[in-house]
């Protein structure tokens, strides 16, 4: 999954005038988990800095709430931008005609005795609990 060349043509102006990319990011996150685990989300914007908006020229985005870069390969490398969501339903649908992942609700117990999960990863899913779970 990933960004296509239609979230940026098909994605609205953000603000009137602007290019329609500026949306293209949250649209094709949107999509890809519906399409991967059959959940419509709500992005976490806590971390958003809410500024005056002035002239109407400013439209506020969801920033990711990390960013990292590591290698696929030695030659080849990915940027990932993490964001943490919330879900109306707790029911993961993943499609027969899709790639296959290892998807599942787990607490913060479970996720802290995971043996299957990268430390980086269990940070996250952590760090997501502590702010979305009140």
């Amino acid at each position: 999954g990933g960004l296509s060349t239609d979230d940026y043509i098909n994605t609205k102006p953000s603000t009137k005038g602007d290019p329609q990319w500026y949306g293209a990011l949250s649209t094709s996150l949107l999509r890809e988990i519906k399409e991967e685990v059959g959940l419509d989300v709500e992005l976490y914007s806590g971390n958003k800095i809410v500024a005056e908006i002035g002239s109407g020229r400013l439209a506020q985005l969801i920033p990711p709430v990390f960013m990292n870069i590591h290698d696929v390969s030695e030659d080849h490398r990915h940027l990932v931008l993490v964001y943490f969501a919330t879900s109306k339903t707790d029911i993961v649908i993943q499609p027969e005609n899709h790639e296959k992942t290892n998807c599942r609700w787990m607490t913060r117990e479970e996720i802290m005795t995971a043996t299957d999960m990268e430390d980086t990863i269990k940070s996250y899913a952590l760090e997501a609990l502590k702010r979305l779970v009140s």
